[in-house]
């Protein structure tokens, strides 16, 4: 029997002025914040639809607040851990190496991309078993989904988290070098847009009310 594929989705409790600071120049603190609060709820319920299709188990991997807090905010949700590390190259490893130390196939992405659909998160985790690593590139050079098959080679993994500029135009380019010097297979899954900045904005469709 397979292991149980686990779903790591990275975000924020909202705060003002501590959610989508790029943003801030064009929505204003509360704005950015309510957009990123949205964002994250629709994502939540749509990665909620994908869980009854594609059965993974969905984790809320957080920051800026307190257990109670994240609970009462996503109350749909049950299972919760806190990122621990000191930049988010380290909190992505540390959620990678959890889950790939108790052999399942996992996926680490965030709330910045939209579009992210049930196609693709099934597109990803059946990549997992037969490839090492799987990588959602995003249009800004980053990428918006990580994921790595239980038989991945532990020590590969800090490697993949460690000196990159992240939110940097390098950030997906420079990982798959490191992908491919350690000799491991990685799955490219469709180029989707994040929402990170002003410019991003077109890709949404819609400012959030504030009023």
């Amino acid at each position: 029997m397979s292991r149980q594929e686990t779903l790591v989705l990275f975000t924020r409790y909202p705060i003002a002025g501590k959610n989508k600071t790029r943003l801030i120049p064009a929505l204003g603190p509360e704005g950015a914040t309510e957009l990123h609060r949205q964002m994250t709820q629709s994502i939540v319920t749509r990665l909620q639809a994908c869980q009854r299709i594609n059965r993974f188990d969905l984790e809320i991997c957080y920051t800026g607040g307190t257990l109670e807090l994240m609970q009462a905010w996503l109350s749909s949700c049950d299972c919760f851990s806190r990122q621990v590390g000191d930049d988010l190259g380290s909190r992505m490893r540390g959620a990678l190496i959890t889950h790939h130390r108790q052999g399942q196939p996992v996926c680490l992405m965030g709330t910045d991309c939209p579009d992210i659909s049930c196609g693709i998160i099934k597109e990803a985790f059946s990549a997992l078993a037969t490839c090492d690593l799987v990588l959602g590139p995003s249009y800004d050079g980053g990428y918006y989904l990580i994921g790595c098959s239980p038989s991945l080679n532990k020590e590969v993994i800090p490697a993949l988290f460690s000196g990159i500029s992240w939110g940097g135009p390098d950030v997906l380019t420079t990982t798959q070098k490191r992908i491919a010097q350690a000799g491991k297979a990685c799955h490219l899954l469709p180029t989707l847009h994040d929402i990170d900045t002003p410019e991003d904005l077109q890709h949404l469709g819609y400012y959030p009310n504030t009023q």
